[in-house]
Formats: structure tokens, sequence, C-alpha cells
């Protein structure tokens, strides 16, 4: 295994820490726990506004106006990505090519709908408001459905013709900031992910309670409750696994105020099977895993910065704001026991940002491998400079250059308090948004799949085979961007990818369908819209 990589390997000495646990509380996330967090809010809040605005830049909307202008010019090769798509949408498909008569299912995906109300437009692409598409494929046809999310705050903000909520990295125009633009009021977008669990469909937002919507209709039921204590607010990435013939949704809890983390089992009528240890965790994270015996997390130096959160809080600037990524630490990775173990920390020997985990698995009862995409540095997301602020304004910002990610692996062992690590152990450069076949969630894979490119812009999908470290690309080549890729199981040992692309030429979306074995031959089939679609997140095929 070691011989073609470096390997860095280390005992006793590991960094390895036992996490504060305790059962009688869930990671809720409430108004009493940002008060008594933040005691600085006062003081914040005296400060004039320049001098408690985090940095100089404008965290407002930006002109709606200004941006019709650069399409008029027709100079924004991304254009489809970032307009709003405010039409509702239910028709078959035009189908180049022929899809594969064993491929039979309903691709569900998440992502933004609407970028501007009125003059205004959003700041970044995370700040807009959420819409669900669905491709549903039998016959060797395919029948497109898109509905807006109508959450509390899209039905509010529709009434008005303006903005009313603040958002990730958003704040409101107003006189009142205090009031307006404390995150305390920032509401769900349901935007970020989509997936399907004991016949109901939900999509998720970062930090809140998951949305339901019809599973047929595609309309929006609200939010929904399943645990007693109404502060429980979930990640986006939840983990849908099925270990000795059990199926179950894992959903992780975290409150960024006071760092307490929990895990959530439920099975498929929705009840309570489960519940991990609380533990209080220093710092933020996106994506984890879950494996037979471990919720297996990646932890990132990002920290929430005290006095960044009463600013937020105070409503003077926002919670991206408030994320603090120190360059100088090591990441770390959390294993949870299911049984209720202590809890550890293992201490990487590099500094890594990391977005998202490709899968974990058990070699045996105490060992856990681990694969996750990782940058030695970390680009900026909220600035003005960022690649997803610029593309929302409409900046051409593309370059030729991968982004700076690759494909790591740890070994951690939980009984021996060791860690093996490898450093870019897959040489695969450039991806993001991995995915695998979600039958093999927790449990020993051969290929992971990933978009690459440049962030907001790839144009390339990747397979990998994590036994060989073999990799192949498809390049949709200029002009075409692509997101996404998901797996949808064939008949016997067949199986497919699945991804939206969007084609500047035609202004239009098309879903392009690979033998996900063979990436190189091209798609075998395209599935075309009548219009374009914005930029999605992540998705879930239903099988059948």
């Amino acid at each position: 295994m070691c011989k073609r990589t470096e390997w860095r390997s280390r005992g006793t000495e590991l960094a390895i820490r036992t996490g504060m646990s305790t059962n009688k509380k869930s990671a809720a996330f409430n108004r009493r726990d940002f008060l008594k967090n933040s005691i600085a809010v006062g003081v914040v809040a005296s400060l004039p506004q320049s001098a408690a605005a985090t940095s100089n830049e404008s965290r407002y909307p930006t002109s709606q106006q200004a941006w019709l202008q650069l399409l008029q010019k027709k100079r924004i090769p991304y254009d489809g990505l970032v307009t709003s798509l405010r039409s509702e949408n239910h028709y078959e498909c035009a189908v180049r090519g022929t899809l594969p008569a064993d491929l039979s299912g309903t691709l569900f995906r998440a992502g933004p709908g609407i970028f501007d109300r009125g003059n205004q437009r959003r700041r970044m692409v995370i700040d807009a408001d959420g819409m669900i598409r669905r491709f549903q494929i039998h016959n060797g046809k395919a029948v497109f459905t898109n509905r807006h999310v109508r959450t509390e705050k899209f039905v509010a903000e529709e009434r008005a013709g303006r903005y009313i909520y603040p958002s990730f990295s958003m704040m409101i125009p107003t006189r009142e900031a205090l009031v307006t633009n404390s995150i305390m009021r920032i509401k769900n977008q349901a935007s970020v992910t989509a997936f399907t669990f004991g016949g109901r469909l939900f999509v998720t937002d970062e930090i809140q309670a998951l949305t339901e919507l019809g599973i047929q209709s595609l309309q929006t039921r609200g939010e929904v409750k399943l645990t007693k204590d109404d502060g429980v607010k979930f990640m986006a990435h939840s983990r849908i696994t099925e270990f000795g013939g059990q199926k179950r949704l894992n959903l992780a809890a975290y409150n960024p105020v006071n760092g307490a983390l929990q895990v959530h089992t439920f099975n498929e009528d929705f009840k309570l099977v489960a519940r991990s240890q609380e533990v209080k965790i220093p710092r933020s994270f996106h994506d984890w895993h879950a494996t037979p015996d471990f919720f297996v997390f990646l932890l990132p130096p990002l920290y929430m910065n005290n006095l960044g959160l009463a600013k937020a809080i105070a409503g003077l600037s926002t919670i991206a704001d408030a994320v603090e990524f120190r360059a100088g630490e090591h990441a770390q990775v959390l294993l949870i026991p299911r049984n209720n173990r202590p809890a550890k920390f293992m201490t990487l020997p590099e500094t890594l940002d990391s977005w998202h985990a490709v899968n974990a698995y058990q070699q045996n009862d105490s060992e856990v491998v681990f694969d996750f995409v990782a940058s030695k540095r970390r680009a900026p997301v909220a600035s003005n400079n960022s690649t997803m602020t610029k593309i929302t304004r409409g900046e051409m910002v593309q370059n030729g250059s991968l982004r700076g990610t690759g494909v790591y692996r740890a070994i951690l062992d939980y009984d021996k308090n060791h860690l093996s690590y490898g450093s870019d152990y897959f040489k695969v450069h450039g991806v993001e948004m991995p995915t695998i076949d979600s039958r093999r969630a927790g449990k020993a894979y051969e290929n992971a799949y990933f978009i690459a490119g440049q962030e907001g812009l790839d144009n390339q999908i990747v397979r990998l085979n994590v036994s060989t470290r073999e990799s192949e690309r498809y390049d949709f080549g200029a002009g075409r961007f692509v997101t996404e890729p998901i797996f949808a199981p064939g008949a016997g040992d067949n199986g497919y990818l699945l991804s939206e692309v969007y084609s500047h030429v035609h202004k239009r979306s098309y879903l392009a369908v690979f033998d996900a074995k063979n990436l190189k031959q091209g798609p075998l089939a395209e599935v075309w819209l009548k219009h374009h679609l914005p930029i999605g997140f992540h998705g879930f095929w239903q099988q059948g």
C-alpha cells in the first residue's frame, strides 16, 4: 500500500484526546445559547457601525440592473449558472443518444433558484433561495420537473418583492441593523441537499431543520420536527446507511456557538433509535461519514471567532465573517464510537481545509479508513474576491487553472491510538463534490466520482478507482459547466453516472448520462431541457 506515496505513521505520540461528552442534552441551537455565549454583544452594538464592521467590504446585495447590463453585452460564458429560473416546469425532455434500458429511477437535486428580488441581487451563490429539480427516467424516456422551495423566508420575500432576512454572507440595507441583520433572523433557504428516506423527500440547508416536500408533487410541506427538542438543527449533509439489513438515516446536530455535536439515528418509520454521546468540538465542519461502529468527522482549523460572532449577533456583520481559518494549525479527525466509548480527536500532520468527504469504512472493529477531498490552503469563501461572489456579480474569473485540491486518505485505529496518513495519496487534483455508489456508504468501495476544474465553473468529471489509484477524466470543453455527478445502478454490474451540464452556446442545460466505468467514451445520452438550470449543489438517486 505504501510503495507509491509517502505515508506518515505515528503511534502513541499522536495528539489524541478524549471528547467531553454527555447524554443528557442534545445539540440544540437556540436563542439562550446565543445570548449566553455572547457577552460582547452589548459592547459591539454600542460601537459605530463602521468601527464594528469586520472589514471594509460590502456585505449588502449587489445591483440587479448592473447584472442585466452585463447580460446584454453577452460576455458572461457561465450566465445560466447564476441566472434565476422563475418558471416552474413539468415536461418530457428531448433525448440525444439512447438512455440505457436498465436505467430506471429518479434523480433529485437541490440548489439555488432565485438570485434577485426587485433591483437587488444576492452577493453570492450560497445566499440564493432553494429550488428542487427532478429527472424521472424510465423506459428510455425522461421527465423533468422543478419547483421553488416555499420556505417561510421565500414566501415573505416574494410577497414583499425585496429582501427581508439576512443570510450566510449578506446583510439587508437598513437603518435598523441591530434588529434586521442579526443572525438570529437567518431563515431556512433549503438549497443545499435533497434526499429521500422512508418514502419521504427532504431538502436541507446548513444548520437548519429539514424541509419536507411532496415526493410526487414537489410542493413544500414545511419544516419537520424529528425530535422533541425544537432547538435541534442539523448539518446539510446526512448519511443514509444500511448495515446488517437495517437502513438508517443519520443526522448530525451541531451548535456552532457552544460547539455541541451529536448524531441522531432514525429508522424508516422516523423513530429515533439511537443518539450518540454529545461531544464539544472547538472547530466548525461541513461533511462527515458513518461506519458500523463510528461516526467520522474531518475538522479543519475553522473556528468561530468570538468577536465576529458577537458582531453577527448584533447585526453588524454576517455569520460568514465570524468563521476564522487558522493556517498554522493542523486538521483533525474526530471518531465518535456508536457504543458511547469516549470520542477521540486525532491530529493530522498538516494544515488542511476541506468541504467534503468521500467515504469511510472499517477494516476491523477498531480501524477506520477515511478518504476525503482537501486543500493545503483555504480559498476565500465569502469575501468579494471569492469565486462564488465574483460569478454571482458576473465577473470574468476563468483562468484555466484547477483548484488546489487533492484526495487524501487517513487510516485511524481507535484502540491503538494510531494514525497512518497519505498526503495526496491518490494523486488526483483539482476535484470536488465527491460521490460514490450510495449503497457502499460506510463500506469498502471501488470507485469515487468528482467534478474538476475551476471552483464554481467545473467542466470535467473524474472517476477514481480507489484500489488501483487509477483515474480517468472527461472534459466537456469550453463553455460547458458541470455539476456533482450521481451514481445510478443498472442491471447486474452496470452503473451510470448522471450530471447536469449548462451549455453557454445553447443557453440551455442537459443531463449527461455516462457508463460509470467508461467516462472517456463520452455520454451515452443527453437529456436536454428547454431552458437553463442554475448551479446545483447536492443530489440523490432513488432507484426504481
